[in-house]
């Protein structure tokens, strides 16, 4: 078998401990837009929720995490021993890397729960011990950092 070479194909603000782009410092709005309607895609009006107390703006049909993800903010949340960085990895609810509290509860997955005015959506810190985690054997797989 031959010897490869190592894949480095993740990108450089994936990789190792910085932040700085995660959080999101962008205004830009990262929803497609429609090739012949200068103004987008229609669809219904947009609706707010709060995002750690930041006004994240979504349309319907969008999970949180399409919208946070549209709003720039990359960051969902923390791993429990290192403090590493996790955001959207699978997108279809496989993984638990998009956990977040959604009203005060217990963790959700971001990219199965739908987007509705007026939610208030805490990153998901595995620090925190306000919010029970689940003893559930595939939840603790959500934390890589045994």
């Amino acid at each position: 078998m031959a010897d490869r070479e190592p894949r480095h194909d993740r990108p450089d603000d994936l990789r190792g401990d910085s932040t700085d782009d995660l959080r999101g410092d962008s205004t830009d709005d990262l929803r497609v837009r429609g090739a012949d309607d200068p103004v987008g895609i229609l669809r219904d009006p947009a609706f707010t929720f709060r995002f750690d107390g930041q006004q994240v703006p979504a349309h319907p049909g969008e999970t949180i995490a399409g919208a946070l993800l549209a709003a720039g903010l990359r960051q969902l949340r923390s791993t429990r021993f290192e403090q590493r960085p996790r955001g959207l990895f699978c997108a279809v609810g496989t993984c638990f890397d998009c956990l977040v509290h959604v009203d005060g509860g217990r963790p959700v997955r971001a990219c199965l729960t739908p987007a509705a005015p007026n939610l208030s959506v805490a990153s998901g810190s595995s620090t925190s011990s306000d919010h029970p985690v689940s003893t559930d054997a595939s939840d603790q797989e959500a934390d890589d950092d045994h």
